[in-house]
């Protein structure tokens, strides 16, 4: 078996913005952080994509999210986050400690909604992960 090792197809900072299907296949520490949460605190989660029609052009978009259950942002919650994308569903994933392995979301599809933002230290508008939605909400299944 072949292992592409190389960068991905497409810069995830250069998804054009729309709906997307999207299926989790990773998560990680973050490298930066997007609140005032240590960086130890968050985690990146990683979408492959396929557009609206079927189409599979390479895309991955991600969201930084922090784990802290006090953390005042709501914007990078990963529980707002979490219950967004399962609604109550998510609930059926937590241990008897109320902990979730978030291995047990791997291959889970979403719907995403990309947006194009632009940043006072961005010479471009780059591609954002806004919202992720159970799989029918944004795309027919």
């Amino acid at each position: 078996m072949k292992f592409y090792f190389g960068n991905p197809i497409n810069n995830p900072f250069e998804v054009p913005k729309g709906n997307y299907r999207g299926t989790f296949f990773r998560h990680r520490p973050a490298k930066k952080a997007f609140c005032s949460c240590p960086l130890e605190q968050q985690q990146r989660f990683d979408f492959s994509l396929i557009d609206e029609d079927g189409r599979d052009e390479g895309y991955i978009a991600s969201a930084t999210l922090c784990t802290n259950p006090r953390c005042q942002s709501q914007r990078h919650g990963m529980k707002s986050f979490l219950e967004e994308w399962h609604g109550d569903r998510i609930y059926d994933y937590l241990d008897s400690d109320q902990n979730i392995d978030l291995d047990l979301l791997l291959n889970k599809k979403a719907d995403v909604q990309i947006i194009e933002k632009q940043g006072a230290k961005h010479a471009h508008p780059y591609s954002k992960l806004e919202h992720a939605f159970p799989p029918g909400t944004l795309i027919e299944n």
